[in-house]
C-alpha cells in the first residue's frame, strides 16, 4: 500500500452515528439509502428443511459469522418455487435485524455452489453501482458501524434494527478509486487472516490424530494388548499398566465460598472456575497461572474448599461448558464446577492432560442429559487411563508439544493480523491515511 501524506489536506469535521470524526474535505457523508436500488427488504418466513443441493440454500443469521462472511456447515434449504423473490444477487448486502444484530454479509455466487434465499429476520439491501461494493462490505465490519449498530439497537426484549434504521447509517463517501484502493488494501489483510485460519485449522486436525495415535501408544511397540478404555477397546503396548484416575492422582472438586459475603473475595489465592478455562483449549493455550477472582483466606476456611498444589490438570465438569482443560502451574483453589488432578509419581500432568482430552467425548457422554449435565466425581475417579513407561511418556509429551507451540504461534500470528487490519480500518476509512489511487 502506499500512503500519502495529508497533513497539509483541508478535513473537516463530521459525526458517523455517534462518533465524530476528521475526514477530507474531498470525501462525502452518504446513508445506505443514497446508494441502494431498494429500502431494505425482509427475507422468507418459511421453515428451514435438509439441505437440497436442488433447493435454495436458505441463509439465516446463524449463517453469518462475526466478521461478515458466510459459515459453510449445518446448512439448510427452502423449495425454489414460490420464493424466487427472495433468492440473492451478486453484490446484495445482508444485515442482522435482531438476534445477531448488526451482523452483516455481501453476497457473491462463489460462495455457494447452490443458488440463495434469505431468511425473515435478515434484510436485504440491493447496492448501486455509485460505491465500491466491497469498500462497503469492509466500513459494515468497522468499529464505526458497530458503534452505530449499538446506539441504534432498540433495547427490548432483543435488540432490532429495521430496514428504515439501516438505510439511514452514514457511510464515509470518497471518490470511487479511493473507495476501490481502501477495498484493495482490506481483502488482502482479510487474505492474510484467512490463509492463518487454513493453518491453524490444519494444525488442530494434526493435533487431533496425533494425539489419537500417541496417548495410546500407536507404534511404540512390537506388542500390544486390548483393554477396555472409555467407551470402547484400544490396542495399547503390552508393557503399559493400566489404572484409574484415582490410582494416577489426587482427583478434587471444589466450592464457593458464599458470594455475600465480601470478606471472602479480594485476597491473593487463586480460585479457578469454569470462566477461567473457557475455550482455552481452542485457543491454543495450554497453561493458567491466575483466575479473573481471587478468595482470601477467610473464604478458603469457610467451605471445604483445598488448595491443589502445582501443578495440576483442571477440567470444567458441569453444565455446557464440560472438557474445557487447562493445566494450572501454581497451587490453586477451585469452585464446584472445576474437578482437578493432581499426579502422582508414575504419571506426568502433560500425559494426563493429553489423554483427558483424548476421551472428553466419553467425560460428556456419561455427564447425562438433563438441563444441567455434570461429571460426578465418583465417576471420574473409576475411569480407567492407560500408565505408559516414563520413557514413552517424554516422548509422548515431545512430539505434542511441538504441535501446541505450533499451534500458539500461528494463533498468535492471526491475532497480529487482525490488529493491524483494525488499525488499518481507522485509518483508511476516515482517510486519516490516504492510497495512492495511481
Amino acid at each position: 500500500m502506499s500512503a500519502a501524506d495529508i497533513s497539509n489536506v483541508d478535513l473537516k469535521q463530521v459525526s458517523i452515528g455517534p462518533v465524530s470524526v476528521k475526514i477530507p474535505t474531498d470525501w462525502g457523508l452518504v446513508t445506505l439509502d443514497d446508494v441502494s436500488e431498494n429500502s431494505g427488504e425482509y427475507g422468507a418466513n418459511v421453515s428451514a428443511e435438509s439441505f437440497d443441493p436442488n433447493e435454495f440454500r436458505y441463509i439465516r443469521i446463524t449463517d453469518l459469522t462475526e466478521d461478515g462472511q458466510l459459515r459453510d456447515d449445518e446448512k439448510q434449504s427452502i423449495p425454489i418455487e414460490g420464493n424466487e423473490k427472495y433468492r440473492l444477487e451478486e453484490g446484495d448486502l445482508l444485515f442482522a435485524r435482531t438476534g445477531a444484530v448488526g451482523r452483516t454479509y455481501l453476497y457473491s455466487e462463489s460462495d455457494s455452489e447452490v443458488p440463495c434465499a434469505f431468511a425473515g429476520y435478515l434484510i436485504r439491501f440491493q447496492l448501486s453501482d455509485n460505491i465500491d461494493h466491497d469498500y462497503l462490505r469492509h466500513y459494515t465490519n468497522s468499529e464505526y458501524f458497530n458503534k452505530w449498530v449499538n446506539s441504534t439497537a432498540r433495547s427490548t426484549t432483543h435488540a432490532n434494527i429495521n430496514a428504515s434504521e439501516y438505510s439511514s447509517v452514514d457511510i464515509p463517501y470518497p471518490p470511487l478509486p479511493e473507495q476501490r484502493r481502501i477495498a484493495d488494501v482490506l481483502s488482502k489483510a482479510d487474505e492474510q487472516i484467512q490463509q492463518t485460519d487454513e493453518i491453524i485449522n490444519t494444525i488442530k486436525e494434526l493435533r487431533y490424530g496425533l494425539r489419537q495415535d500417541l496417548v495410546f501408544g500407536n507404534g511404540f511397540a512390537d506388542d500390544y494388548k486390548s483393554v477396555r478404555l472409555g467407551a470402547r477397546n484400544v490396542e495399547i503396548p503390552s508393557d503399559w499398566e493400566v489404572a484409574t484416575f484415582s490410582d494416577v492422582a489426587a482427583v478434587e472438586k471444589g466450592s464457593t465460598p458464599k458470594t455475600s459475603n465480601s470478606d471472602y473475595y479480594g485476597g491473593d489465592i487463586v480460585w479457578v472456575t469454569p470462566d477461567d478455562l473457557s475455550n482455552m483449549y481452542d485457543r491454543g493455550e495450554k497453561y493458567i497461572s491466575d483466575s479473573r477472582r481471587k478468595i482470601t483466606d477467610a473464604g478458603l476456611q469457610s467451605t471445604s474448599v483445598n488448595i491443589v498444589p502445582a501443578p495440576s490438570v483442571m477440567f470444567t465438569s458441569r453444565s455446557y461448558g464440560i472438557g474445557k482443560t487447562a493445566i494450572c502451574t501454581v497451587p490453586a483453589a477451585t469452585n464446584q464446577g472445576i474437578i482437578a488432578f493432581h499426579p502422582k509419581k508414575n504419571i506426568s500432568v502433560e500425559y494426563l492432560y493429553y489423554y483427558l482430552n483424548q476421551i472428553m467425548d466419553h467425560i460428556i457422554a456419561i455427564s447425562g442429559v438433563s438441563n444441567f449435565p455434570e461429571v460426578s466425581l465418583t465417576d471420574i475417579r473409576s475411569l480407567r487411563v492407560p500408565v505408559p513407561s516414563k520413557d514413552d511418556q517424554e516422548r509422548i509429551e515431545s512430539a505434542l508439544e511441538l504441535v501446541d507451540e505450533r499451534l500458539v504461534e500461528e494463533q498468535n500470528t492471526k491475532r497480529r493480523l487482525q490488529e493491524l487490519k483494525r488499525g488499518l480500518m481507522q485509518d483508511l476509512l476516515t482517510g486519516k491515511v490516504r492510497v495512492n489511487t495511481d
